[in-house]
């Protein structure tokens, strides 16, 4: 093969990854859904707050309730669960 063929052979597979991971994270932005100020959750911090142990609800809601503040989503996973707790139900039965 070729240099050029390696090279466009490469491009190709990489535009496909790109695709593939651009699909799965529309798929998530779907799911996760958008904040009071309708942007879409933050899926960086959807990631980091889950690496901290969190779950992808209570990740979610917190995001969803404080408009993306990662911060103040600590603080409500922390210290006020029961609120996300409600929302969760409610979001749920909406469903």
């Amino acid at each position: 093969m070729t240099e050029a063929a390696v090279f466009a052979q490469k491009h190709k597979e990489e535009r496909k990854k790109v695709e593939k991971e651009e699909v799965e994270r529309e798929k998530k932005r779907r799911r996760y859904g958008r904040t009071a100020n309708g942007r879409w959750v933050n899926l960086g911090h959807m990631k980091s707050l889950q690496s901290l142990g969190y779950s992808e609800d209570y990740c979610m809601m917190a995001l969803k309730q404080t408009d993306n503040d990662l911060d103040r989503s600590v603080d409500m996973i922390t210290k006020n669960p029961d609120i996300l707790d409600a929302a969760i139900i409610s979001h749920l039965a909406e469903q």
